[in-house]
């Protein structure tokens, strides 16, 4: 293996995530962090971007088996099958949505009771998350990718067969626990192979995949429950998940580049059909000597969770992101309900075409966010003579918020005036678009920071996100019908404004907090 500059070469000495990508400071370079320590000459060797304009961050090596050397192509290609395998597990949950009454119907038990699959489900993606993470680090990310939907997808047909609810339960638990991991996985995946300046645009990609999935899921899902029954819906959902497996069986690579001397990497078989199935089933990771231990990966999540610059940021985006779970799950049964009982009277059709709208405006965040993120970086790090701060990924977030804030009002408005379904959906969007930015924005901010730690960051993202929604189901309905959507949606958009607080903290004293 042929040895690189290590990270520190091209990172500031004044704080963790600030870089060096950029030659020269003539503000037109596209990105980069001045570490005054650098010289001339030492800049000069590292290698650049075609045009020269861009130092490459992480400097690959010369090795063409390095995950930084291989075609945009290929790697665009490999990004596309992860974001597929993340859209899994929110969309697994969201295909349970529309069925909770057919169920009830089915089995003969309470609406409540048929719904509680719907809260261990949610709970165990933020589980599985954190469960996900010492496998990746120790096995690699190909191995844990495989398993993760192998498995998912047994889980998913046994929750179409099931003969009773109890069982049903169980194998949904586990559908989303071990599906979970490409949530996780999707960052590492990210930092082999894309370079500093590519990060924010991979990223959005990625996140818009499971951040539309929970409304791809009930859309298909209705659909089909407004002509079949609730084992059809399942059937399809069993269906999607088996082409997660075949699309990683065939086109999914391993991205773990080991660049360490540390590492010592077993002899690659000769045939590509035993190599193929060493990468795939974990054999050839478990091989590898000198990666992190399992016990040692657990630690690092908490060691990640303490840091200053990033717990706020956590605690954040659970607040703000919890509620999108509960207005997945609550606003289907408002709009069920009959008119005078205060509700819509809609069909399982009607519902399932409303889930275009957040599905519309999920699309647009990503379209937004492809080119403001990067221009927001640009523009930064212009006018502070090639210097960037992690912190500016933060703007987006900070435009996202008040997206979700005005979202949550408008929703509880128009739920307890009893508005036309057109303003619901306006709504919605309003919200999710705001979600999407947000989710981008965090996500990229804690890549720029927690780099060999990406997944264990992307696992702490994901179960501060699973577990507030975790929470919601308990008592969103309730809470409305008791204090009424107005009162309810109002004090969400309140306690997000709160977590906007918190990201302008960050914003605020990231810098120092990452010197220190």
């Amino acid at each position: 293996m042929t040895n690189t500059l290590d990270m520190t070469d091209i990172e500031s000495h004044e704080a963790v995530g600030t870089y060096i990508v950029s030659p020269g400071t003539d503000n037109k370079n596209l990105a980069s962090a001045a570490d005054e320590k650098a010289s001339v000459e030492h800049v000069a060797v590292l290698k650049k971007t075609a045009d020269g304009s861009t130092i490459l961050i992480p400097q690959p090596c010369d090795d063409p088996e390095d995950t930084l050397n291989w075609s945009n192509r290929k790697k665009w290609r490999v990004l596309a099958v992860v974001a597929y395998c993340a859209a899994m597990p929110d969309s697994q949950a969201g295909f349970g949505i529309p069925l909770v009454v057919p169920q009830s119907v089915y089995w003969d038990i309470s609406i409540q009771d048929s719904g509680r699959s719907m809260s261990g489900n949610v709970f165990m993606i933020g589980v599985g998350s954190l469960l996900s993470v010492p496998l990746v680090q120790r096995y690699g990310r190909l191995p844990v990718l495989w398993w993760s939907m192998f498995l998912s997808f047994w889980m998913s047909l046994a929750a179409t067969l099931v003969p009773d609810h109890i069982s049903f339960i169980v194998v949904r638990c586990l559908q989303t626990t071990f599906s979970a991991a490409p949530q996780v996985i999707g960052l590492s995946f990210i930092y082999d192979m894309f370079f500093f300046h590519q990060h924010a645009r991979a990223i959005g990609i990625w996140a818009w995949a499971f951040v539309e999935s929970p409304f791809v899921g009930p859309f298909i899902s209705g659909i089909i429950a407004q002509y079949y029954s609730w084992r059809h819906s399942f059937g399809a959902c069993t269906a999607f998940t088996g082409v997660a497996a075949l699309l990683v069986l065939l086109f999914g690579e391993e991205t773990l580049y080991d660049r360490h001397d540390n590492a010592q990497v077993p002899p690659t078989p000769r045939s590509a059909k035993v190599r193929r199935f060493y990468m795939l089933t974990g054999v050839r990771g478990a091989k590898v000597r000198g990666r992190l231990s399992l016990v040692t990966s657990t630690r690092r999540i908490l060691v990640v969770a303490s840091k200053p610059y990033f717990l706020p940021l956590l605690i954040s985006y659970g607040l703000s992101f919890m509620w999108s779970v509960g207005i997945n799950t609550s606003l289907n049964l408002i709009l069920f309900m009959p008119i005078d009982d205060g509700g819509y009277s809609f069909s399982q059709l009607n519902v399932a075409l409303l889930y275009i709208a957040p599905i519309a405006a999920t699309a647009l965040g990503e379209l937004f966010g492809h080119y403001f993120n990067d221009w927001v970086a640009d523009k930064y790090i212009r006018k502070h003579d090639g210097k960037f701060d992690p912190e500016v990924r933060l703007w987006a977030a900070g435009i996202g918020q008040p997206f979700m804030i005005g979202g949550l009002t408008f929703l509880g408005f128009c739920l307890e005036r009893h508005l036309s379904w057109v303003a619901i959906a306006f709504a919605w969007g309003i919200y999710v678009f705001g979600s999407l930015m947000t989710t981008v924005a965090i996500t990229a901010y804690a890549l720029d920071i927690f780099k060999e730690e990406a997944a264990e960051a992307a696992a702490l993202i994901n179960f501060f996100r699973t577990i507030g929604g975790f929470i919601v189901n308990y008592f969103q309905v309730q809470w409305a019908a008791a204090a009424g959507s107005d009162a309810s949606f109002g004090t969400q958009a309140a306690i997000c404004a709160l977590a906007w607080i918190l990201i302008g903290l960050v914003q605020w004293q990231g810098r120092n907090w990452r010197k220190n």
